[in-house]
């Protein structure tokens, strides 16, 4: 299903037309990786977990992945210093989602993209059997309560940031 879904990323993102990747989240590296192979992106990936990132440097072996601590919320590079901002299922912990949606704005160049795979609540979860799982989910998977939204939240998130956004729900 990793597998799949950084193939999905790869191919909306069109990844193997860009420069310069921010992957943003990137645990242990494993898509990078993947990507770089079919790429000549140079890529950059951070993570807050200082444990998954010296796992990725320690099994990285090529010069153009960069791996570093960082926090998404405050990201420490340039304006306009890459074509791709990745976020592959970690944007849900941020806190808040909407700090690293404008920090992913500033560090896009003009054209670029955002791609985001993320967990959001369908819009039609009304029933009381679907807010009890709601609740239970955002325990689970400790979401802070700002980022307990729906698709319709999120894109208006997106949009008020200044991103232009087209949502696949997958």
């Amino acid at each position: 299903a990793n597998k799949k879904l950084c193939k999905k990323i790869f191919k909306k993102g069109e990844l193997d037309k860009a420069e310069t990747i921010l992957d943003v989240g990137c645990g242990y590296g494993e898509q990078d990786f993947y990507w770089k192979r079919k790429t000549s992106a140079k890529i950059n990936a951070i993570d807050i977990n200082k444990k998954s990132i010296k796992k990725a440097k320690k099994i990285n072996n090529d010069k153009n992945i960069i791996f570093e601590e960082g926090n998404a919320c405050k990201l420490n590079f340039e304006n306009d210093s890459f074509d791709r901002v990745v976020n592959l299922e970690s944007g849900f912990h941020y806190n808040t989602r909407q700090k690293f949606l404008k920090e992913s704005h500033r560090v896009l160049k003009k054209g670029g993209k955002l791609v985001v795979a993320d967990i959001l609540y369908n819009d039609d979860d009304i029933d009381i059997f679907n807010i009890l799982n709601r609740l239970a989910f955002g325990k689970l998977f400790d979401i802070p309560e700002c980022n307990k939204i729906s698709i319709t939240e999120f894109k208006t998130q997106l949009e008020d940031v200044g991103y232009n956004v087209k949502i696949e729900d997958i």
